[in-house]
């Protein structure tokens, strides 16, 4: 950092309340703040650190911190001060060590040192008695002979005073005598006078002798807004004939007091002067002039008040994906309560993602990056932005320059070496270049953590690595890794973490992963580290590595080399344009009227736009990969074998064997993002054309679906027991349901095919309309075409305020209560060729909805003989053959209890056409039902061998349900009163059906049984019918007017403008969101305050 600020001291005045103060000067660590607190006769008291006063925010903030005094007793009183000061001690601590790594930061920090010292001695000499700098030396005394003079001149100035203070007590009783007749004298003058002065105005007409004498104001020259200033009346008359008229023109408020003017400003977003009025009314004499007494009202920073800090992990940020890069939208905070009434705020994040590695050979007109950057991409350094042309370099290397092993010994100058191995599985076979030979993989001995290091002869640098699973699955359930960190050093060296993972799950047979580390510091030794593989043991099947790309360069105009540079996090798509001017340009994206851009790096915004329609055409390129030309496809299903990947549907081909994508399931999915939104008109789709064997994997039962931009799902077609296929032919489906719309996300969701456990599509392909849009840009105001538009990101931040303890959060859906529900007598007890589940002692639900729908919650109910047995718990899975894919489990290992047993499930979702199974595993049986929730569609009942008979199973109805029009019902494993609906708070309302907001006027709720709550929220206005769905709706209702980007010491940060709050006293709860752009990361999240005064 930089010292640009010489402020080393701030003084506040007690007020008998206030214990935390704020400083606003930087220290590098507790020990570097001092204090003295100051009393009302003048005496100084100099405090001890941590006993009198201690730092409560951490040391090192640029903008400084807060401290508390005391930390027990008596707040600080009025007529006291106390001032806060830093002492830094005068030390050298930063020792260099020949051929140690130079740090900068420590470096900078010894220097800030430094003149952190000289500001020090330089306000202490500021203090002092000091000669002009021309005085000669010979009139110059030392110390001690200038405290001796003033010790003399002390002692005759005494003297001098005793003498002078005989003689006035002598004079003084002389004095009292004569200002008695002279008072007496003057005031018969005074009168004579002023009938002269009075009869002078009537006989000469001069009416301005009748006026009243103008007031005379004293006040302050400034103030902060929203504070109370005085001003007072210099000449102020009271009695019975004269009043006064106060005229603040509305800005704030005023009242007189005596002789005081007391005056309540208002708030301004600059620094600027206002006035208070006053004229002098007297009876019989005309008003006076008006007087005027200007101020300089201050704005008061946001940023230079109270901040609300939430930490980088789940506790500030529950629910959030946060992992070692930072924390990814969308992320909701939780909520933070200030000890005062919060009158506005202003969210900031620091930018973790998006920075680009400078590297050697970087000028002011060109710039060398180690991370790719892209023609139209918008870069924020250090000595402005950069809007990028054309782009060089950047070419990886797809060598795994590890080379092949054959034996442990070492192998074209490199060594491979184990932390352990198991008998059979040296380290070595994790280097053999050989993925398609079963069981030839390292696996350690016996740990789930462990090492595997390669040491070269030659240095290197690693742009990025790969990982690939055992070939067969029970290896992979019981070896592969799900943590890990790799480290790279020169030898003899300190080591140096270039990549971590965390939670690398749901590994498939075979299946290649590769990690981007792009490393470019030369190292000779490289290690994984394995700390937590998925089983009881630690492997792989292939550790490959990568070199680093050559660098990515582009020209560019700055004063100087930038040395920090980051992707612009505002930049969102970049558009396609074509017929650029200087006034308009047409584009088949999505653009709308006020739409915010950047045109050229620059911005801007659309104004009209007109939309034409385009003919029919493919909407997917020829695919080369997992993305091309601006297309994306991808899959939650993982293939068979890595080379039948999701893109292969749309590679050109489908009749050879690794021309299509294929899984080893009886479902699969396909998530297609296009270049541009298009209309759907038609698509294609057929199975893999190998051979008769494809044609039976072809898919049988499907649905589309269009994927708007808040993620909504609509979906556009449904195919049923779709037969007749024929190989290397496809087939043409239009859409059952036409709806007007563009999307750019698709989503192909096959629930049924015609194979035994396997399914494959060998071709896919959107046929759409894309519209064409005129975007008028006039008022850019450009004065050449464009050559890069993309959109700018807004709606970035999201606050949402209230009270103490209310609820601020995203949207939580509740579960209704569904009633006594629906018996069933007769159960279809399958074959054990052909079961439901795969292991006795099960039963359960299964059915398959009509339409999409939410489970809310599944009960076992037990009799006596059940009692303080152990249930392993309700579990949901998805396929109506085998236990298949398990969406969640609730209640496992559950002591349960006589009766009805509730699990609450998380409102998880089940889709049209799919069969559920709601199961049961228990470990000692009597009679026992299955309670679940659903709304509609084909029930089945089931058992497995090992349940004893008699036992029921029921399903609830959500419209049989308690809720009525008037009042919402719900049921949960925890209390949702304080959520629904605190009185005095800021938000009672709750959603209705996905759309009507509906206001709450009471809440009341019971325990029903352990660990059950039923709510009951009472509504303001009667709906028209009982609901299916509700929802308590996200809280962060509270949007910026827009944002900006600030890069300051190496930091990028994102600043919301301020936001204002309505007037409430009880408003002192915020809690802040970020939701977007999605592929940034971000740390640092805080809320800059004002507090009411």
């Amino acid at each position: 950092m930089t010292v640009v600020s010489s402020s080393n001291n701030i003084t506040f005045a007690g007020d008998g309340v206030q214990i935390l103060f704020d400083f606003n000067f930087r220290i590098f660590k507790e020990e570097d703040l001092a204090a003295v607190v100051r009393d009302s006769s003048g005496t100084e008291i100099e405090l001890v650190a941590g006993s009198d006063f201690k730092l409560v925010s951490e040391a090192g903030n640029d903008s400084g911190g807060r401290a508390m005094y005391p930390v027990s007793g008596i707040p600080l009183q009025t007529g006291s001060s106390i001032t806060f000061y830093r002492e830094i001690s005068y030390s050298q601590e930063l020792e260099l060590v020949d051929n140690d790594p130079f740090s900068a930061e420590l470096l900078n920090e010894a220097f800030d040192r430094g003149v952190m010292r000289d500001q020090q001695l330089q306000e202490q000499v500021a203090r002092a008695l000091k000669y002009d700098i021309s005085t000669p030396a010979e009139e110059q005394l030392m110390p001690q002979e200038f405290m001796s003079n003033v010790v003399s001149f002390r002692d005759a100035a005494s003297a001098a005073r005793t003498g002078a203070e005989t003689a006035r007590t002598e004079s003084e009783a002389a004095q009292i005598a004569a200002e008695a007749a002279r008072t007496g004298a003057e005031t018969a003058q005074t009168a004579a006078e002023y009938a002269k002065s009075e009869a002078e105005a009537i006989a000469w007409g001069d009416i301005v002798n009748l006026r009243s004498k103008t007031p005379i104001l004293n006040g302050p020259v400034s103030a902060t807004e929203g504070s109370t200033v005085e001003v007072s009346i210099a000449d102020y008359v009271a009695d019975s004939l004269t009043s006064y008229e106060i005229d603040v023109e509305d800005f704030g408020s005023a009242e007189l007091v005596g002789s005081i003017i007391i005056w309540t400003l208002g708030i301004v977003d600059v620094d600027t002067i206002h006035s208070v009025k006053v004229v002098r009314r007297r009876r019989g004499e005309i008003y006076s002039e008006t007087a005027i007494h200007q101020l300089l009202v201050k704005d008061v920073l946001v940023n230079d008040g109270p901040t609300v800090v939430f930490a980088d992990d789940s506790a500030g940020w529950p629910g959030a994906v946060i992992d070692a890069d930072g924390i990814q939208p969308p992320a909701f905070s939780v909520g933070a309560t200030n000890a005062k009434q919060i009158v506005s705020g202003k969210m900031e994040v620091e930018v973790a993602s998006g920075k680009r590695t400078v590297l050697d050979g970087t000028l002011s007109t060109s710039l060398k990056v180690l991370e790719e950057i892209f023609a139209g991409d918008i870069l924020i350094t250090d000595q402005g932005n950069v809007l990028v042309g054309d782009v060089s370099g950047g070419v990886s290397s797809t060598v795994n320059f590890v080379p092949t092993f054959v034996s442990s010994a070492k192998t074209d100058g490199c060594t491979v070496t184990a932390s352990s191995e198991y008998v059979g599985y040296p380290a070595w076979k994790a280097v053999d270049h050989d993925i398609a030979t079963s069981d030839n993989n390292w696996i350690s001995n016996a740990t789930s953590s462990a090492s595997l290091t390669l040491v070269f002869d030659t240095t290197k640098s690693l742009g990025s690595y790969r990982l690939t699973a055992m070939l067969a699955p029970a290896s992979v359930s019981a070896y592969m890794p799900r943590n890990w960190t790799v480290e790279t050093r020169l030898t003899g060296g300190e080591w140096t973490q270039v990549d971590s993972k965390v939670d690398q799950s749901d590994w498939g047979a075979s299946e290649q992963r590769i990690f981007q580390v792009n490393f470019v510091e030369a190292f000779n030794e490289i290690r994984i580290n394995i700390s937590n593989a998925i089983g009881g043991g630690a492997g792989l099947t292939e550790f490959e590595l990568f070199e680093a790309p050559n660098p990515y360069e582009t020209a560019i105009d700055l004063p100087l080399a930038p040395t920090n540079v980051f992707k612009n996090p505002l930049q969102g798509e970049k558009l396609v344009i074509t017929e650029p001017s200087t006034t308009s340009f047409k584009t088949t994206a999505q653009v709308v009227e006020n739409e915010p851009l950047f045109v050229d790096g620059v911005d801007a915004v659309a104004g009209g736009v007109t939309e034409s329609e385009g003919g029919e055409a493919d909407s997917i390129p020829t695919m080369t990969g997992e993305t091309t030309s601006g297309c994306t496809i991808t899959s939650t299903s993982v293939p068979m074998v890595p080379d039948q990947a999701p893109w292969k549907v749309c590679n050109g081909a489908f009749t050879g064997s690794n021309d299509a994508f294929q899984v080893e399931k009886n479902t699969i999915d396909l998530t297609i993002q296009l270049p541009t939104p298009v209309k759907l008109t038609s698509y294609e789709m057929s199975p893999r054309g190998v051979n008769s064997t494809d044609l039976t994997r072809a898919p049988k039962t499907w649905t589309v679906k269009g994927i708007r931009a808040d993620g909504t799902r609509i979906l556009l077609d449904t195919q049923t027991n779709v037969t007749g296929w024929v190989l290397a032919v496809y087939k043409t489906f239009m859409p059952s349901v036409v709806i007007d719309e563009v999307f750019v996300r698709f989503e192909l969701d096959v629930t049924v095919s015609g194979g035994v456990g396997y399914t494959n599509i060998g071709h896919f392909q959107i046929i759409g309309k894309a519209s064409s849009h005129t975007v008028d840009i006039t008022a850019a105001g450009l004065t050449e075409p464009p050559v890069h538009v993309s959109r700018r990101a807004e709606n970035i931040f999201a606050l949402g305020a209230g009270i103490t303890d209310e609820y601020l959060g995203p949207e939580v859906g509740l579960t209704l209560d569904g009633g006594e529900g629906i018996a069933f007598s007769n159960y279809n007890t399958v074959a054990s060729t052909d079961r439901l589940f795969a292991t006795t002692n099960q039963m359960g639900i299964a059915y398959t909805p009509t339409s999409d729908q939410t489970l809310t919650s599944a009960s076992v109910e037990l009799n006596s003989t059940n009692a303080g047995k152990t249930h392993a718990g309700v579990f949901l899975w998805v396929n109506e053959t085998t236990l298949g894919d398990q969406v969640g489990a609730w209640g496992d290992e559950l002591d349960m209890v006589v009766g009805k047993n509730t699990f609450p499930l998380p409102n998880v979702a089940v889709t049209s056409g799919t069969k559920y199974c709601v199961v049961l595993f228990v470990t000692t049986v009597g009679t026992v039902s299955i309670i679940a929730s659903e709304t509609g569609g084909t029930i089945e009942a089931y058992r497995s061998d090992g349940v004893v008979e008699p036992w029921r199973m029921e399903i609830m109805k959500a419209e049989e349900g308690t809720s009525t029009t008037s009042s919402i019902v719900t049921i949960s494993d925890t209390s949702k009163a304080a959520m629904l609906y605190i009185l005095g708070g800021s938000h009672n309302n709750l959603l209705i059906d996905g759309n009507i907001d509906a206001k709450v006027a009471s809440v009341s709720e019971e325990i029903i049984a352990e660990g059950l709550f039923k709510t009951t929220a009472n509504l303001v206005t009667p709906l028209a019918k009982v609901p299916t769905s509700v929802a308590i709706p996200d809280r962060y209702n509270l949007s910026p007017s827009g944002s900006t980007s600030e890069l300051t010491d190496e930091k990028l940060k994102l600043v919301a403008n301020k936001i204002d709050f309505p007037e409430n006293p009880d408003l002192k709860q915020l809690a802040m969101a970020v939701r977007g752009p999605e592929d940034m990361r971000f740390m640092g999240g805080k809320i800059y305050i004002q507090e009411s005064i």
